[in-house]
Protein backbone atom coordinates (compact mmCIF):
# COMPACT_ATOMS: atom_id res chain seq x y z
CA UNK A 1 0.00 0.00 0.00
CA UNK A 2 2.60 2.88 0.61
CA UNK A 3 5.48 1.56 -1.40
CA UNK A 4 6.72 5.17 -2.12
CA UNK A 5 6.82 8.68 -0.40
CA UNK A 6 4.24 9.59 -2.86
CA UNK A 7 1.63 6.78 -2.37
CA UNK A 8 2.33 6.67 1.49
CA UNK A 9 1.05 11.08 1.61
CA UNK A 10 -2.15 10.31 -0.54
CA UNK A 11 -2.70 7.11 1.60
CA UNK A 12 -2.49 8.63 5.49
CA UNK A 13 -3.85 12.11 4.08
CA UNK A 14 -7.05 9.85 2.50
CA UNK A 15 -7.62 8.22 6.17
CA UNK A 16 -6.10 10.82 7.98
CA UNK A 17 -5.57 8.65 11.22
CA UNK A 18 -7.74 5.84 10.88
CA UNK A 19 -5.72 3.54 9.10
CA UNK A 20 -2.21 4.19 8.89
CA UNK A 21 1.23 2.79 6.78
CA UNK A 22 2.81 0.87 9.32
CA UNK A 23 -0.45 -1.15 10.63
CA UNK A 24 -0.03 -2.79 7.02
CA UNK A 25 3.68 -3.08 7.05
CA UNK A 26 4.07 -4.57 10.57
CA UNK A 27 1.28 -6.77 10.30
CA UNK A 28 0.94 -7.44 7.11
CA UNK A 29 0.84 -11.41 6.11
CA UNK A 30 4.31 -11.50 3.74
CA UNK A 31 6.11 -10.10 7.01
CA UNK A 32 4.51 -12.09 9.93
CA UNK A 33 3.48 -15.67 8.29
CA UNK A 34 0.27 -14.94 10.32
CA UNK A 35 -3.51 -15.12 8.19
CA UNK A 36 -5.55 -12.45 8.23
CA UNK A 37 -8.02 -13.68 9.80
CA UNK A 38 -5.68 -14.13 12.73
CA UNK A 39 -5.49 -10.16 13.75
CA UNK A 40 -9.07 -8.59 13.64
CA UNK A 41 -7.75 -5.26 13.47
CA UNK A 42 -5.56 -5.85 10.23
CA UNK A 43 -8.76 -7.89 8.84
CA UNK A 44 -10.97 -4.77 9.52
CA UNK A 45 -8.39 -2.75 7.97
CA UNK A 46 -8.14 -4.76 4.86
CA UNK A 47 -11.91 -4.84 4.26
CA UNK A 48 -12.09 -0.58 4.72
CA UNK A 49 -9.08 0.06 2.17
CA UNK A 50 -11.07 -2.93 -0.49
CA UNK A 51 -14.40 -1.26 0.43
CA UNK A 52 -13.18 2.26 -0.79
CA UNK A 53 -11.07 1.10 -3.58
CA UNK A 54 -12.88 -1.52 -5.48
CA UNK A 55 -15.44 -0.64 -7.94
CA UNK A 56 -18.42 -2.55 -8.95
CA UNK A 57 -19.68 -1.40 -12.76
CA UNK A 58 -22.81 -3.37 -14.12
CA UNK A 59 -23.44 -2.60 -17.46
CA UNK A 60 -26.94 -2.96 -18.66
CA UNK A 61 -28.33 -3.50 -22.02
CA UNK A 62 -31.36 -1.75 -22.90
CA UNK A 63 -32.43 -3.80 -26.42
CA UNK A 64 -31.00 -7.24 -26.49
CA UNK A 65 -31.07 -8.18 -30.17
CA UNK A 66 -29.39 -11.08 -32.10
CA UNK A 67 -28.31 -11.95 -36.21
CA UNK A 68 -29.50 -14.78 -37.20
CA UNK A 69 -27.65 -16.60 -39.78
CA UNK A 70 -29.11 -19.14 -42.11
CA UNK A 71 -26.82 -21.55 -42.96
CA UNK A 72 -28.22 -23.82 -45.02
CA UNK A 73 -29.76 -22.19 -48.17
CA UNK A 74 -32.15 -24.33 -50.27
CA UNK A 75 -30.54 -25.35 -53.40
CA UNK A 76 -31.36 -25.15 -57.18
CA UNK A 77 -31.91 -27.75 -59.40
CA UNK A 78 -29.04 -26.61 -61.39
CA UNK A 79 -26.76 -26.46 -58.64
CA UNK A 80 -27.66 -29.74 -57.19
CA UNK A 81 -26.66 -31.04 -60.41
CA UNK A 82 -23.93 -29.35 -60.45
CA UNK A 83 -22.43 -30.00 -57.44
CA UNK A 84 -23.43 -33.84 -58.03
CA UNK A 85 -21.54 -33.79 -61.53
CA UNK A 86 -18.62 -31.94 -59.53
CA UNK A 87 -18.43 -34.75 -57.24
CA UNK A 88 -19.03 -37.67 -59.36
CA UNK A 89 -16.12 -36.27 -61.95
CA UNK A 90 -13.68 -35.80 -58.60
CA UNK A 91 -14.36 -39.13 -56.98
CA UNK A 92 -15.14 -41.27 -59.97
CA UNK A 93 -13.49 -39.77 -62.98
CA UNK A 94 -17.12 -39.87 -64.56
CA UNK A 95 -19.58 -37.12 -65.82
CA UNK A 96 -23.10 -36.36 -67.52
CA UNK A 97 -21.36 -36.24 -70.59
CA UNK A 98 -20.02 -39.85 -70.38
CA UNK A 99 -23.64 -41.07 -68.97
CA UNK A 100 -24.58 -39.10 -72.86
CA UNK A 101 -22.05 -41.04 -74.64
CA UNK A 102 -23.06 -44.30 -72.93
CA UNK A 103 -26.37 -44.32 -74.34
CA UNK A 104 -25.41 -43.01 -77.70
CA UNK A 105 -23.18 -45.87 -77.99
CA UNK A 106 -26.04 -48.11 -76.57
CA UNK A 107 -28.91 -47.12 -78.93
CA UNK A 108 -25.80 -47.18 -82.28
CA UNK A 109 -25.31 -51.32 -80.85
CA UNK A 110 -28.94 -51.81 -80.85
CA UNK A 111 -29.45 -49.98 -83.98
CA UNK A 112 -26.54 -52.13 -85.77
CA UNK A 113 -27.90 -55.28 -84.20
CA UNK A 114 -31.67 -54.97 -86.00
Amino acid sequence: VCQTAAKRRVFETFYRGVLTCELFEDKSVCNSGDYVGDNPELEEAVYRYTRDNVALVKVFVSNPFYTQILRDKPMTWTQFIGNTGGLIGLCLGFSFVSIVEIFYHAILGIAACC
